[in-house]
């Protein structure tokens, strides 16, 4: 289990290290791609996140003991932390 977890995360952490090396880079390559358990038996839930010029990416979030639903809440409270901390620098590298 350990190894097809960190076998998942290498596999789509070079995936969007290519996209960022292309260009293509957005708030979905700021997310990590996976955050699993590295052993045992968990809950995960696959979300493909999207913008309006149609890049996507996908994570995969698992932990021992959560509902899909507090996994979902999870995701969706990472998007709004990187997006906030993305304003933020945003806004500070135009003051300067």
């Amino acid at each position: 289990m350990k190894f097809v977890g960190l076998g998942i995360r290498m596999y789509l952490g070079c995936r969007w290290e290519g996209a960022a090396q292309r260009g293509t880079a957005w708030l979905g390559q700021a997310l990590d791609p996976v955050r699993i358990e590295v052993q045992g038996k968990f809950t995960f839930v696959l979300v493909k996140v999207e913008n309006r010029q149609g890049s996507s990416r996908l994570l995969v979030r698992g932990r021992q003991g959560c509902s899909q639903a507090a996994l979902m809440q999870d995701v969706e409270k990472e998007v709004c932390f990187v997006l906030h901390a993305l304003v933020h620098a945003c806004i500070h590298s135009c003051l300067l």
